[in-house]
């Protein structure tokens, strides 16, 4: 019986390969929007993860491994990006500054008619992680409200900034490591 140097692995790994690809496919045919980076990001992600994968199951090199764990570890940093919630850690920031300035922090309700928004501020104080909204508003309500949205601004300046900075370190992590990657 002669071998024609075809190898159930070599059979596994073409399944693997046409299995994620099929995968890959898939996703792009589904949720394909022109003109949206975040899904860019995401058929980065899906790609990386088949990549690591196939690469962690076919121990083809010695270096495999370390070549499958700087991959997960760009794609970790990557599912930060797509999906951590920066604008909510840095609003719990601002909400804990007001509280300790001012006692309260501030929210606010908009009522779109006729093409124009109606901002309504209003006080709004915690207590045991229980939001409760005042019926009065406090005396030094304007100054806070001004100090608010100073602050607010410059808080979604800086998720804006951590998110970018992720970014970076993703690329960064990309570009430090993508000559090895390549078979």
């Amino acid at each position: 019986m002669t071998s024609f140097g075809i190898t159930l692995s070599k059979y596994r790994r073409r399944f693997l390969y046409k299995y994620y690809k099929a995968s890959l496919l898939w996703y792009i045919f589904k949720k394909d929007h022109d003109y949206d980076y975040a899904y860019f990001l995401e058929l980065i992600y899906r790609k990386l993860t088949n990549i690591a994968l196939v690469i962690r199951k076919e121990d083809i090199t010695m270096s495999d491994k370390k070549i499958a764990h700087q991959i997960w570890e760009a794609r970790k940093i990557l599912k930060k990006v797509l999906y951590y919630d920066y604008e909510a850690d840095q609003e719990r920031n601002l909400n804990c500054l007001m509280m300790k300035k001012y006692g309260y922090t501030i929210d606010f309700s908009m009522n779109i008619e006729n093409h124009t928004a109606d901002f309504k501020y209003f006080p709004v104080y915690y207590i045991n992680d229980c939001l409760i909204e005042a019926a009065n508003k406090p005396l030094n309500f304007d100054e806070a409200k001004e100090y608010w949205q100073s602050c607010s601004r410059q808080y979604a300046m800086n998720a804006f900034e951590n998110k970018k900075q992720d970014l970076r370190d993703f690329f960064d992590c990309v570009v430090e490591h993508i000559w090895e990657w390549a078979d």
